[in-house]
């Protein structure tokens, strides 16, 4: 009985995601142009002026330092971008073990098919590895909560700059680990 039913979820699943098969997720290692005209397009010239945009600003020049600065993940499907999501080490009231994971962007002809799930998991696997126990991001509970991100409690975490307190999320990677961190995020070199 439970092969049958495990051979009816693998059948449903790549019944469900042929898209997800022919997609190549490659850790980022530079900002490419590609890349770039990916956040124009999907963005704009407004993510100058975001809350997130300004935190990420802060960390390093990745030219200047170790690559730890540059974490991430690219989808690509036939050898051409249509995703990626970025992951910055923060401090949190000048604790460590934190990271600020965005912008997740997906070209909308692709979005609906679980591209922005996948690189979510990408990501918070790629916090996991690295050692931090929160991951924090600036979204809508309503599509992150299914990858396990909850509200911030009030008051607790600020960002440089103006976010609507229910849309700061955080994902705890080690149990209660939101407890653990209070104040100013921080995008530093020591962060990781």
């Amino acid at each position: 009985m439970i092969e049958k039913r495990k051979a009816l979820d693998n059948k449903r699943q790549n019944k469900k995601q042929p898209f997800m098969q022919d997609i190549d997720f490659k850790p980022i290692d530079n900002i490419t142009p590609e890349m770039k005209a990916l956040f124009a397009a999907e963005l704009g010239p407004g993510r100058f002026a975001r809350t997130a945009y300004r935190l990420r600003e802060q960390a390093p020049i990745p030219d200047q330092v170790s690559e730890q600065v540059l974490l991430g993940y690219n989808a690509y499907k036939d050898q051409t971008l249509i995703g990626t999501i970025s992951l910055t080490p923060i401090t949190i009231g000048g604790k460590a073990g934190a990271g600020l994971i965005g912008p997740l962007l997906v070209k909308e002809e692709h979005r609906g098919q679980r591209l922005g799930s996948a690189l979510i998991e990408k990501a918070l696997h790629l916090a996991k590895d690295k050692g931090l126990n929160l991951a924090l991001l600036v979204g809508d509970i309503e599509y992150y909560q299914k990858a396990g991100f909850e509200r911030c409690p009030p008051q607790r975490i600020s960002l440089p700059g103006p976010v609507a307190p229910h849309r700061l999320l955080a994902y705890q990677i080690t149990e209660a680990a939101i407890d653990t961190y209070q104040g100013e995020a921080r995008a530093e070199r020591d962060a990781l």
